[in-house]
């Protein structure tokens, strides 16, 4: 399996837990929703799969939704 595949896998499970630190946990499901919105965000300013994006990420858990997203672009 491909990781975007991968991790589709992950967010149908019940209780996969994709991020967790002193105050937040996220489940892959979660995280599969945001990667889906950054991604069609992405594909609504005219970003294409291949095409090379900079993202400017407010907080480090936002780095994973960001790299599922460009990885299921």
């Amino acid at each position: 399996a491909t990781l975007p595949e991968a991790l589709q896998a992950a967010a149908a499970g019940p209780r996969g837990v994709a991020w967790l630190d002193d105050d937040q946990v996220e489940p892959y499901a979660a995280l599969a929703r945001r990667a889906g919105e950054l991604l069609e965000g992405l594909r609504a300013g005219g970003a294409r799969a291949g095409d090379v994006v900079a993202l400017l990420l407010p907080r480090p858990r936002d780095l994973a939704g960001a790299l599922w997203a460009c990885l299921a672009g």
